[in-house]
């Protein structure tokens, strides 16, 4: 009895041992560079609209990289660093719109899907960690929970012409705070969504700006503290106190460049 009982305390050390080993090597080999999600955006993105027929007619590529980025398991994650982190949930994230929109393309609105029950971002449409959630749960209980930069609202793309444009390239750590950076300021350029009305004295904002108006608090002391920082100073100085801010309507047009 002894003897079959050391047998598989022996086996269960050998199986402990190798997924150790297993998951350092996946650890270590994990392309932080999103060389294959970076192909696909570039070939599928441009001036921020996504190709959708084209990723339809062809998934293979997408459907790949979602496989790989769900073989982490929450221990690989939390050896990365924090760049690594968040540079893959948002990744994630957007890889997971697109394909929540391929799979039920042709549509004109990505409020479309689900409509008649709780929407598109109530839908369990993400693997991660061994379990399917929500892009709410992804973004709202994970990222901005634990990620306190409200930069990565101009990086998280929702598939609608009204949010920031989606890049044509991938997010990656070493580039990190350039791209977030960079995205927050091509966002803000947009006089569509955000603009001065000198005359009015009003500042006319995304409504981005307002739904997530506590990020933008926590982090500078209110919205339009952090719109100025993005303003060239001499604009910036002309937004006192005697400026309003309203917020403009939101295009949920699908950010579609299929021909």
């Amino acid at each position: 009895m002894n003897l079959i009982s050391n047998r598989f305390k022996i086996l269960f050390i050998i199986s402990a041992i190798l997924f150790f080993n297993n998951s350092n090597t996946f650890a270590a080999s994990f392309d932080h560079g999103y060389k294959d999600y970076d192909l696909l955006l570039k070939n599928n993105v441009k001036d921020g609209l996504a190709n959708y027929k084209s990723i339809k007619e062809n998934p293979e590529s997408l459907n790949s990289y979602l496989d790989t980025l769900a073989k982490v398991d929450v221990t690989t994650f939390n050896k990365w660093s924090e760049k690594q982190r968040l540079t893959y949930l948002i990744n994630l994230y957007n890889a997971a719109t697109i394909k929540l929109i391929v799979d039920n393309y042709p549509v004109k609105s990505i409020k479309d899907i689900n409509k008649e029950r709780q929407g598109p971002w109530k839908l369990e449409v993400v693997n991660l960690f061994g379990k399917k959630i929500s892009l709410d749960h992804l973004e709202h209980e994970i990222i901005r929970k634990n990620y306190n930069d409200p930069r990565i609202h101009f990086a998280l793309v929702c598939a609608a012409v009204g949010c920031p444009k989606l890049p044509s390239q991938s997010f990656i750590p070493s580039k990190l705070e350039e791209q977030l950076a960079e995205r927050t300021r091509l966002f803000l350029l947009e006089k569509d969504k955000n603009y001065i009305d000198e005359n009015q004295k009003t500042v006319y904002l995304s409504s981005i700006f307002n739904w997530f108006a506590s990020d933008f608090i926590k982090t500078h002391g209110s919205v339009l503290g952090f719109f100025r920082e993005y303003l060239p100073a001499e604009e910036a100085k002309k937004i006192n106190s005697d400026y309003s801010l309203k917020f403009s309507e939101y295009d949920w047009n699908l950010n579609d460049g299929s021909s």
